[in-house]
């Protein structure tokens, strides 16, 4: 299919025929780094003609930021156009217009700017700071931000807003219930109305702007005032800080803080620690709110006041039962558990409950939907050492653009694909490959495929087209047997792994040993990733003469992401401390 450059005609409102539109499409595969032989071969064109646009449309002449813009408008074109949206493509086009800023910033530099220009933190409270100027704070904005939040909030929603006098508030919520939408109003509220400085914090920079993006939208609609600038400076001089984990420089600032999934928080106790001296004063206040992750994670003793508790011999009651609706505890904490159940109850309608029951694997639902805490303690996986596998991939992978038509350019990759022993569930990751700039493995993309054998297949095509892949492992123990001769088709090197105890325990201490060195990194967004390698335990077979390994949760498909990435990290040799009797292993 020619759409690398288009979308499907049926899709958009005014269609680009990838066929007529064969020269744009020609050189954005070679400014992709593929030959003009290449280009040739996929376009059905002649070489001559290839080779002609080539010269004639000055190709190697192009700066890397023309190509780069060029790049950034045709895609933004296409998804402006198209006539259903819906929040990926959203957030798509937020990303690509940041984009075009940055770009943006680098020619003014090129065409005779200063330093100044590439920095984007001075710029920004440069031009917030003027324009706060342009504006005076008014009771009657203050007066209608107040009247949004009272009328637009559900139920408990407004309970959170009751419990903004507590210096310290707790929140363990269900995902997607609108907690950092909500915190972004109160904060914006209370900023105007106090003067006093709102300090973002969450595990990525990326996160933290969530916030932002509701703050700006929120005045906008109702006020009429664009904010801008980073941080957002108002009028009355207070600040709007959006920072992540590695804010060092966070340091010197002091204010209201608000943690945004402080339980998927690594170091999380020297983190809480920097961030609770910017509330030191009395007058400031700390909300905390995530969704739950692990006992064992470094913030559950902060979240239970252990402390406090030990030194005054009281046990702080922090059951679901007790924290519903709300609750101050004898350490004058406000802490509540509102689970999706919860939300519902008290008006949220944003769910079809049952369809995502369905979609949703058991354990994963009960986590990060029911607020139940995991226990990992007889995990292989720890979750300790799994947060150091988090990164943040919009800041730290330079090299990595995930709407491309390849992603990776030409790096090498690794696919794992695990599917289900009876089904049509299906694990696929792809992980770059470690290399000088970047000696880890990079989780790119996970999928959970449905369908056919056939249709499986077919999208392992065309992930095959979109990146240089160097490994494809396939667990051929149940359907995978079916899936294996479909892609060693197109992708004859393909291996398939039949599970036997040996394999598995060859498996999995390659993952480990990968994992505690930190050498596999994934997006803090992917938190499935950590709760899917926490599944996996160890067991004796039944004859109880071998060891084994299984996800011992609920849904019988849960690890399959887990496997999936052991089957790519296969790619790599193993380590001499990981060496076993691989006398008993199967390996097609």
């Amino acid at each position: 299919m020619l759409a690398l450059m288009t979308l499907h005609a049926s899709s958009i409102a005014a269609p680009i025929d990838p066929i007529t539109d064969k020269r744009r499409l020609a050189r954005s595969l070679y400014w992709q780094g593929w030959s003009v032989m290449a280009v040739v071969e996929y376009i059905g064109e002649k070489y001559p003609t290839v080779a002609s646009w080539k010269r004639r449309d000055g190709w190697d002449e192009m700066s890397p930021l023309d190509r780069t813009d060029n790049a950034l408008d045709a895609r933004l074109q296409q998804l402006i156009y198209l006539p259903n949206k819906g929040n990926t493509h959203y957030k798509e086009i937020d990303a690509l217009t940041r984009a075009m800023e940055r770009t943006a910033k680098t020619r003014k530099f090129l065409n005779g700017g200063n330093l100044r220009h590439l920095s984007e933190g001075v710029d920004n409270r440069i031009k917030a700071a003027a324009d706060a100027k342009q504006w005076d704070i008014t009771d009657e904005m203050t007066d209608k931000l107040r009247e949004a939040i009272q009328d637009e909030c559900a139920p408990y929603q407004l309970r959170w807003w009751a419990a903004r006098e507590h210096r310290y508030r707790l929140l363990i919520k269900s995902r997607q219930i609108g907690a950092t939408w909500f915190f972004a109003r109160e904060a914006l509220l209370e900023a105007m109305t106090t003067g006093k400085n709102q300090i973002f914090l969450s595990a990525s920079k990326a996160q933290a702007h969530i916030f932002k993006r509701y703050i700006v939208a929120f005045a906008k609609s109702t006020i009429g005032i664009d904010l801008k600038g980073d941080p957002i400076v108002l009028p009355n001089e207070a600040q709007l800080m959006f920072l992540g984990t590695n804010s060092r420089t966070a340091q010197g600032h002091n204010g209201d803080v608000y943690m945004d999934e402080f339980f998927w928080i690594p170091k999380f106790k020297l983190f809480n620690d920097l961030a609770g001296a910017m509330a030191s004063h009395k007058q400031f206040k700390h909300t905390y709110l995530s969704t739950p992750s692990f006992i064992q994670h470094e913030a559950y003793p902060f979240f239970t006041n252990e402390k406090w508790a030990k030194k005054n011999k009281l046990e702080l009651d922090v059951s679901h039962a007790t924290l519903r609706g709300g609750h101050v505890g004898q350490d004058k904490r406000w802490r509540e558990i509102c689970s999706i159940d919860d939300a519902r109850e008290d008006g949220c309608d944003l769910f079809d409950f049952e369809e995502l029951r369905d979609e949703v694997d058991d354990d994963v639902f009960e986590n990060l939907y029911l607020c139940k805490f995991m226990d990992d303690s007889r995990s292989e996986f720890p979750v300790a050492t799994l947060l150091g596998c988090l990164c943040d991939s919009w800041e730290e992978w330079t090299d990595f653009s995930p709407f491309a038509s390849r992603p990776f350019s030409n790096k090498p990759v690794t696919i794992g694909y695990d599917p289900a022993l009876t089904g049509d569930n299906a694990g696929v990751t792809i992980l770059a490959m470690p290399d000088k700039e970047f000696p880890e493995f990079r989780l790119a993309e996970k999928h959970k495929w449905h369908g056919t054998v056939t249709e499986q297949a077919n999208r392992m095509r065309e992930l095959v087209r979109r990146y240089n892949v160097q490994h494809i492992g396939i667990d051929v123990s149940g359907l995978g047997a079916t899936v294996l001769p479909l892609v060693k088709e197109f992708f004859p090197s393909a291996v398939g792994y039949r599970y036997t105890p040996d394999m598995k325990y060859q498996m999995v201490l390659k993952a480990k040993d990968v994992i505690e060195k930190k050498r596999l990194k994934f997006d803090h967004r992917d938190k499935d990733v950590i709760s899917a390698f926490n599944s996996v335990q160890r067991r004796l077979t039944a004859s109880g003469n071998q060891v084994t390994f299984e996800a011992t949760r609920k849904g019988n498909d849960h690890a399959d992401i887990a496997w999936a990435i052991m089957h790519a990290l296969m790619v790599e040799p193993m380590s001499e401390n990981t060496q076993i009797n691989k006398g008993h292993m199967e390996m097609l």
